[in-house]
């Protein structure tokens, strides 16, 4: 009755998507196999928190020298990035699946793209990497005496953020919402 289509494409995306994540991070495997899934979330995750982590510690310099200089009107978003990324930092430390059949359903390639999980995970890597790139153009123009960009990086930072927030959060709940009755 309901079919998924293939389309033209997808699975050399899906491929090419798939073999960059299992370059970057260690342990990854994919979502095909029973087996690999809860090896590949905690890889996916064990990552995404080594990464996070990095954007905090240069975000944190930032933060300091924002104060140092007295920036009154970035100190809000920063003190909001600082909050956003620690929460980021728990959640990812937590299972948030409540009783989802993800990682027990035998075949989840026929009811779900697997490749919208591929790329969903390839783009918040990208998002926190970027996101990394913009902290130390920050940190460095506050040190350079920079500082018609610092006001303007620091809310593209926090959009950043933001984005990869709820990108991590809506994977979870992606997952999470994942049902097969009668595995």
């Amino acid at each position: 009755m309901f079919r998924k289509k293939k389309r033209k494409g997808t699975s050399s995306m899906q491929n090419s998507t798939h073999k960059s994540l299992i370059k970057t991070i260690d342990g990854y495997e994919g979502y095909e196999g029973k087996n690999e899934r809860k090896n590949t979330d905690e890889a996916l995750r064990v990552y995404l928190h080594s990464i996070i982590t990095d954007l905090y510690d240069e975000f944190s310099k930032v933060a300091n020298q924002l104060m140092q200089a007295q920036i009154l009107s970035a100190w809000q978003a920063a003190n909001i990035i600082m909050k956003e990324i620690q929460s980021l930092r728990s959640f990812l430390s937590e299972d948030k699946y409540r009783h989802s059949t993800f990682f027990d359903a035998n075949d989840v390639s026929s009811i779900i793209e697997i490749s919208v999980i591929y790329i969903i995970e390839s783009e918040i890597i990208l998002t926190i990497n970027a996101s990394k790139d913009i902290a130390i153009q920050i940190y460095d123009d506050i040190i350079n005496i920079n500082m018609e960009n610092v006001e303007k990086n620091v809310m593209k930072l926090k959009r950043n953020i933001d984005g990869f927030s709820r990108s991590i959060r809506d994977r979870a709940e992606l997952i999470a919402s994942f049902e097969i009755v009668g595995i």
